[in-house]
């Protein structure tokens, strides 16, 4: 009696997209670390008496927050639209997060390894979007990869660049003044996206995961809830 022959096991037989549950324990946990650190720099508001809180070390901490929420949502998005094939996004996933955990512990204490693990953070991304078109390539042409791997990798050579300047003049500590500059290079580097998105005509669907995207949210948020206000005391009036 032959023996049945069973075929071998391939990684197409392999689940990837099962590693996204663990990624996202992975985020909670830097954003749960991370509003730690803003609670203990909030400590002095809340003194006995009240004192006031380095407002550079919050503004700090807010920018690392704000960008690591923008980067979640537009990968989370498309982790789940196209699942992990391998392990090159779930690594350069690990990676980011690794990043944004030590931006939040160098930004706590306003150093400008901040930085450096700022420009990790949008190099990982930059390679994400790589691994991202090699996966897709395929089965969707698209110009937001390329997009996102552009911007992400010049963002970072520029955050590593700074740092690489002001550890050669022996400056170690973020100033009010730094932490305002990183803000005006964030605005500046989203209003380069939108020119580039709306010069290349990119989908509005794949536009709207950009940080870009996510300002025009909240924006659109806010509108409403003006309005909103603005019904409410004219009603009362």
């Amino acid at each position: 009696m032959e023996a049945t022959v069973r075929p071998p096991i391939t990684t197409k037989h392999l689940d990837y997209g099962c590693l996204q549950p663990f990624m996202d324990v992975i985020y909670a946990a830097v954003l749960g670390y991370g509003a730690y650190e803003i609670g203990k720099s909030l400590e002095p508001v809340f003194g006995n008496p009240p004192s006031q809180p380095s407002w550079g070390t919050l503004l700090l901490l807010g920018f690392v927050t704000y960008y690591l929420i923008a980067d979640v949502v537009e990968a989370r998005v498309y982790n789940e639209l196209f699942k992990y094939q391998g392990r090159d996004r779930f690594l350069t996933d690990v990676l980011v997060a690794g990043c944004f955990l030590t931006a939040y512990m160098a930004g706590g204490r306003d150093s400008t390894a901040t930085l450096l693990a700022l420009g990790g953070t949008m190099l990982g991304g930059g390679v994400w979007a790589v691994f991202l078109e090699n996966e897709t390539k395929k089965t969707f042409h698209w110009g937001w990869p390329r997009i996102l791997a552009v911007s992400h990798l010049a963002g970072g050579c520029v955050f590593v660049i700074s740092y690489c300047l002001l550890y050669r003049n022996n400056h170690f500590t973020l100033s009010i003044r730094d932490v305002l500059l990183i803000w005006g290079f964030y605005a500046a580097w989203d209003v380069t996206l939108i020119v580039t998105v709306r010069q290349l005509k990119i989908p509005v669907a794949e536009a709207d995961l950009l940080p870009l995207g996510l300002i025009a949210s909240l924006a659109r948020l806010a509108g409403r809830a003006a309005a909103f206000v603005w019904t409410w005391i004219g009603g009362r009036v």
